[in-house]
């Protein structure tokens, strides 16, 4: 699983950059656009949360965070309330793999 460890600090910084447009797409409207990016976001982030859990000496909490967002904007996709969607991504699950990444990091320093 070690080996995931490279794969996802460089994937991470392009998720969150995904993120970001997707967000965009949704605050200005653009939901059509918006929604194709959610499927591909989904898709990484899915991936994210099993590379992450698969790698020993990370907190699963933060992963466990990140999935209570879901839940919440699970429930923003049935009233299509999009707003709240690129809100709870830009502000919360974004955020939450920022962590992660800047925990990577730190764990980079310690081995080294």
């Amino acid at each position: 699983m070690d080996s995931l460890l490279p794969s996802l600090k460089q994937y991470l910084p392009k998720l969150i950059e995904g993120i970001g447009a997707m967000s965009e797409h949704f605050h200005s409207g653009q939901y059509g656009e918006g929604e194709k990016l959610l499927v591909q976001v989904n898709e990484g982030l899915e991936w994210v949360m099993k590379a992450y859990t698969g790698i020993p000496g990370f907190e699963i909490e933060k992963i466990q965070g990140i999935n209570a967002f879901l839940g919440e904007i699970v429930n923003a996709l049935t009233v299509k309330d999009y707003v709240l969607i690129a809100d709870l991504f830009e502000y919360e699950i974004k955020q939450a793999l920022s962590e992660i990444l800047v925990d990577m990091g730190r764990a980079d320093l310690k081995n080294n």
